[in-house]
């Protein structure tokens, strides 16, 4: 029997053992596939579409995560800047700093959503607004409105129930102007009277977000 040993030995016969262990690897593949067969019958194609589909979905999750991960936090920073650049504290009229919204952002529990930061930035100004804790509310627009003097008054009143603050009146080329904040939400109601009720009237947007020039840190 030494013999056969030594003729079936691998370092004797390397080729010999490459080939007894791809034997070995086919023989537990055919086994394995035939009790997968026992197991779901006809659908072998399927089941193993299925759990190749797992694996991949699997090894997705992990390598992507730190990925996805990321995308949130940049979103959560896109969101909290627009709040920042779009709101004030209505107490002092100043503008919010971007670690006061994400701080603020942060005790709500807000969580990124797939829709467009925009979106989501009105979303956290009304939870905020709700929630009290931090000061907020739109920054108002600053508008410039020139028309023609005879108009002037009669605009005026017309336009005093959309208009938050008239900062200043003078006059421009012969005409009349009026510097004055808005509700941003306001802005079309604005547009329209002076389209439809001041001839050759312009109507310009000097800031769209105004604020006091110091900021609270």
């Amino acid at each position: 029997m030494a013999w056969f040993f030594t003729f079936w030995s691998p370092s004797a016969h390397p080729r010999h053992a490459r080939f007894i262990f791809f034997f070995a690897f086919v023989s537990f593949l055919l086994i394995y596939l035939l009790v997968v067969w026992i197991i779901v019958g006809d659908n072998i194609p399927g089941y193993l579409f299925t759990a190749g589909e797992q694996i991949l979905e699997k090894g997705d999750l992990q390598v992507s995560s730190k990925e996805r991960q990321q995308k949130k936090e940049e979103m959560f920073k896109d969101i909290a800047t627009i709040v920042a650049d779009k709101c004030v504290n209505p107490e002092t009229g100043r503008a919010l700093t971007l670690a006061m919204v994400e701080r603020a952002m942060h005790e709500i529990h807000y969580s990124v959503s797939a829709k467009a930061a925009k979106k989501q930035a009105l979303d956290v100004i009304r939870l905020l607004q709700e929630d009290g804790s931090l000061p907020i509310s739109r920054a108002h627009m600053r508008l410039q409105i020139t028309l023609l003097k005879r108009q002037a008054e009669y605009v005026k009143e017309l336009l005093e129930p959309l208009l938050e603050k008239i900062e200043e009146e003078g006059e421009k080329d012969g005409n009349a102007t009026i510097v004055c904040l808005i509700d941003p939400g306001r802005y079309r109601e604005v547009e329209e009277v002076i389209n439809k009720e001041a001839k050759k009237a312009t109507l310009e947007v000097l800031d769209l977000a105004a604020v006091q020039e110091e900021t609270v840190v």
